[in-house]
């Protein structure tokens, strides 16, 4: 008897549980169809009440089995971890998006101390800085406007440096031109600095700076040195 069940066994061993589930309402069915067949009309017409049952549950079995089967059904296994999982860069398959690059990488915090050479470069801690793309007047400089009024362009742009950047926190490119000095192109938050001091016309733009159109319309409003009328005539000064 237990060589004829082992048999068995090995013949039915491919069945899989949705299949077991089919076979057996199956079997159940055809029971309800002898007993329908047996008896009057009116037992027919709940066996056949009872026969539409049984179909809506065979779907409703044959569905659960089969999505039991599934590979990811009933898993246990926990989404997110409850200790520390050590994560290995090397055997990871994902794709890693490169990280923005900011070239404003040196910060720098103007003190009040700050020097001031003219209106293009400072001093501070004994490092000098130099502002890019900017070609400042020298300190001396004297302008002369169209109504005949004298200015001390140079000392007026080294002041709005000053004023500029005191007490300011400085986001900067910066790169060495020799020792403990510094070519830097700042800003101070969204402004740029060159941008800033071409603008208020007590600079001139560097050639190749990006910054003609902003030097020109300074230039039209004749700010800073542009009161001159030579510094626009020779458009340097």
């Amino acid at each position: 008897m237990r060589a004829w069940s082992d048999g068995i066994n090995d013949k039915l061993h491919f069945i899989t549980p949705s299949a077991s589930c089919l076979l057996c309402l199956f079997y159940f069915r055809q029971v309800w169809r002898y007993f329908s067949a047996a008896h009057g009309p009116a037992w027919r017409i709940a066996i056949h009440r009872i026969n539409t049952l049984l179909v809506l549950l065979t779907l409703s079995a044959a569905h659960d089995c089969v999505a039991n089967e599934l590979p990811y059904a009933g898993s246990q296994e926990s989404i997110w971890t409850d200790r520390p999982v050590r994560v290995d860069r090397a055997g990871q398959q994902y794709e890693r998006v490169p990280g923005l690059f900011d070239a404003f990488v040196m910060r720098i915090r103007i003190k009040p101390q700050a020097q001031a050479f003219d209106g293009g470069s400072f001093r501070q801690d004994g490092m000098i800085f130099i502002i890019a793309d900017v070609v400042a007047p020298d300190p001396k400089r004297i302008c002369h406007a169209d109504d005949g009024s004298i200015r001390a362009c140079g000392s007026l742009s080294r002041a709005f440096l000053k004023s500029l950047i005191n007490r300011r926190f400085l986001e900067c490119w910066a790169w060495s031109i020799a020792l403990q000095t510094w070519m830097i192109d700042c800003r101070i938050g969204q402004y740029r600095v060159a941008e800033t001091l071409v603008a208020s016309g007590y600079v001139r733009a560097a050639r190749d700076a990006g910054l003609i159109t902003v030097e020109q319309d300074a230039m039209r409003r004749r700010a800073g040195l542009w009161a001159d009328a030579g510094c626009r005539l020779s458009q340097r000064c």
